[in-house]
């Protein structure tokens, strides 16, 4: 029979084929596309074909199962069809996309499966007007009915049950059997987590059996082997199972015990004490936690159950360092879980083994392997090649006895963290020790002593100097293997301050970490001829213990001008006074290790300053009429002397000679008004003129 919609389609494709006008190639187009149209609509490829809301071809009932829908694995299922279609297949993995991929078997085995485990099987085949159809049913394969459940007892007479809210427990409900006694207690999925304490006259053991039970029928599941409860420790007695520090920061504690009970986890420092009883550090129920700690101290655990007053032994950290390398040698060093760890909380309960029962086995892997006979801290040995990477941890195995009157075996292990070493990325170690100054040539000197703690030998120096926007950069190298390490930078101190550090390069290529800075001493002035100079470091590892300051007159003589706290101002106000054209000064840094560093010479000008007096008495307090000042920067010097009326009575070209007062004649001059004239030049070539009037005393 043939739908409106595709009698609608056919029609089109007849009407393409008789329109002559359009190409041959264009109408077999066309009629492809149509065609393709007109192919059956009843399903897409994401359609679930056992929705019978969106497929109009599902049918209700078309197999049957022959035997239960459910059961444990190899579960084996047989299919009868209800329908006497014809082309019949099964796909007995149906996952609802539209895609079957079946065939005719009526037969299949699903197998275990570690929780219950639902599949689809789909039915399809062809009706007799031709059309499709499809039937669907669903089977589930269920795990043995042995739960997950966990028992704890005390005093010959509690029993603790625990049935955890676990993805293993996918039963529909839980039987617990008391084959002692013959009672029995029905556990509802929804009542998980479950847990109940059961109380008994005083028993030694007691036999008890838990299943997980399915509400539908089943085959071929096992039941699980009754458990012989020991009623004064229960069979799920809290331990610490492994303590693993994971970084600098963090360990991570894994314990067992009763499921869903609550314990509590108490810490300490290995010098230190628990907490009281009802402070814990954590309370949490079995499983694995992480603790922050510091892993350069060594810590400890316990855990303790109120319930039946279970304690753990007490386990604890491994402190490893990082690697050393010493003297072409690889160093391990780390500290040794303790052998006597017997510890009361405030209460007095006890964490630990019972002393003799004790048992701690060290072992130290290496990049994942047990190295023997290796035990004792520390470990030390040759460096193989620059490309080599190792790492090391140390693990300890313990086991012994929990103290008390339970004293159940328990089995333990600590790890340290990873400690790691990587020569082909190793940085090696910094210099220290070096200090600046500046040379005779005015240039920066720098010298280093090679202290670095790093073993392998030097195939080269470098002299980072510090460049504007860039930080510090190589600006020179040095091969020499012979103490001290000098550079000279050729550049004119004068301009600085200038920064230094120095690197180096070890025989396998490796460079170094920078060493600290040091930097040049720079002595200046303001325009108040006050000098001035940089609050440097020129020394490290030394510091500045005192200043210098020097004056060099023009012979090359060098006079100590002052030192001491007052310059630690980095500033003075020199006496110019005598001093003619310029005065040279510097300063010297001493360290507190007895260093000196220099700095730059400093020419300060002096600009000529003359001072006339305006009256003189012959004979007197004043008995020249002398100029004051720094004459030593005049040149070209002439000083006259006239009267009142205009006759020259006194003139000199000597700067120390001046007029007494006195005449040609050698009598004293009349007391009045007389007139001076100044003629030199200065440093700079430029004249120097004064006039002026001064009156003669009695």
């Amino acid at each position: 029979m043939v739908s409106a919609h595709n009698a609608l389609i056919l029609d089109l494709i007849l009407c393409v084929m008789q329109t002559r006008i359009l190409p041959v190639v264009f109408r077999m187009g066309l009629i492809f596309v149509l065609g393709f149209w007109c192919m059956p609509k009843t399903e897409t490829l994401a359609q679930n074909l056992c929705d019978p809301l969106s497929n109009p071809n599902y049918v209700s009932n078309g197999f049957e199962i022959d035997g239960p829908s459910s059961g444990c694995g190899p579960f084996n299922v047989k299919l009868n069809d209800l329908t006497g279609y014809s082309n019949i297949k099964y796909d007995f993995y149906y996952q609802g996309d539209g895609r079957p991929s079946g065939s005719s078997s009526i037969t299949n085995t699903y197998f275990d499966e570690p929780e219950i485990t639902p599949y689809t099987i789909l039915q399809y085949g062809t009706k007799a007007d031709g059309s499709p159809f499809y039937s669907c049913k669903n089977v589930s394969v269920l795990p043995d009915a042995e739960p997950v459940f966990s028992v704890n007892a005390c005093d010959n007479h509690l029993m603790i049950i625990n049935i955890p809210n676990a993805t293993e427990n996918s039963f529909d409900y839980y039987q617990i059997s008391f084959l002692d006694d013959g009672s029995s207690v029905t556990v509802q999925a929804s009542e998980l987590p479950y847990s109940e304490n059961f109380s008994s006259v005083n028993a030694t053991t007691r036999d008890i059996l838990i299943e997980g039970m399915s509400n539908t029928g089943s085959t071929g599941c096992s039941s699980p082997t009754p458990v012989t409860v020991d009623m004064k420790t229960g069979n799920d007695y809290v331990s610490i199972d492994s303590l693993v520090v994971k970084d600098e920061n963090t360990v991570s504690l894994s314990f067992s015990g009763g499921l869903n009970q609550e314990y509590s986890i108490y810490q300490r420092t290995i010098n230190g004490s628990y907490p009281a009883y009802d402070s814990p550090t954590k309370k949490e129920t079995p499983g694995t936690y992480d603790f922050n700690i510091n892993t350069s101290q060594q810590y400890c655990y316990g855990i303790f159950g109120a319930t039946c007053h279970q304690s753990s032994a007490e386990i604890c950290t491994i402190p490893i360092d990082p690697i050393k390398v010493v003297d072409q040698k690889k160093i391990v060093e780390w500290i040794s879980h303790p052998t006597d760890n017997f510890t009361l909380l405030a209460s007095g309960v006890g964490f630990g083994s019972s002393g003799t029962n004790k048992n701690i086995i060290p072992t130290l892997e290496k990049n994942g392997s047990v190295m023997a006979g290796v035990s004792d801290s520390p470990y030390e040995e040759q460096l193989l090649d620059c490309s080599e990477s190792v790492c090391f941890q140390m693990i300890a195995q313990i086991d012994g006895v929990t103290k008390g009157n339970d004293r159940i075996p328990y089995e333990s292990f600590s790890k340290s963290r990873k400690v790691c070493l990587d020569l082909s990325t190793f940085m090696p170690a910094p210099i220290n020790d070096l200090y600046v100054t500046v040379n005779d040539n005015e240039q920066p000197e720098i010298t280093a002593i090679d202290d670095a703690d790093w073993p392998l030998s030097r195939q080269k120096y470098y002299l980072l100097t510090e460049q504007e926007g860039a930080g510090f950069m190589a600006t020179d190298s040095s091969n020499t293997a012979v103490a001290p390490i000098q550079f000279v930078d050729p550049v004119s101190a004068a301009n600085g301050p200038y920064c230094y550090k120095i690197t180096y390069q070890d025989s396998c290529g490796r460079i170094s970490e920078p060493s600290p800075e040091v930097c040049t001493i720079q002595i200046t002035y303001n325009d108040q001829s006050n000098l001035i100079w940089s609050n440097s470091a020129p020394f490290n590892p030394d510091i500045v213990n005192n200043y210098i300051l020097y004056y060099e007159d023009p012979t090359g003589g060098v006079f100590q001008i002052d030192n001491g706290a007052q310059l630690g101002n980095f500033s003075f106000r020199p006496d110019l006074t005598g001093l003619s054209n310029s005065a040279r000064y510097f300063i010297e840094v001493e360290s507190s290790n007895g260093r000196i560093s220099k700095s730059n010479y400093i020419d300060l000008p002096i600009s000529t300053k003359i001072y006339i007096a305006d009256a003189f008495t012959p004979n007197g307090a004043n008995p020249q009429f002398e100029l004051k000042g720094n004459l030593l920067s005049l040149n070209n010097f002439n000083f006259k002397i006239f009267n009142r009326w205009g006759e020259l009575i006194f003139e000199t070209n000597d700067k120390n000679n001046f007029w007494d007062g006195r005449l040609k004649s050698n009598r004293i001059a009349p007391v009045g008004l007389y007139h001076y004239v100044l003629k030199a030049t200065d440093i700079h070539n430029e004249l120097i003129q004064r006039t002026g009037s001064f009156l003669l005393l009695k």
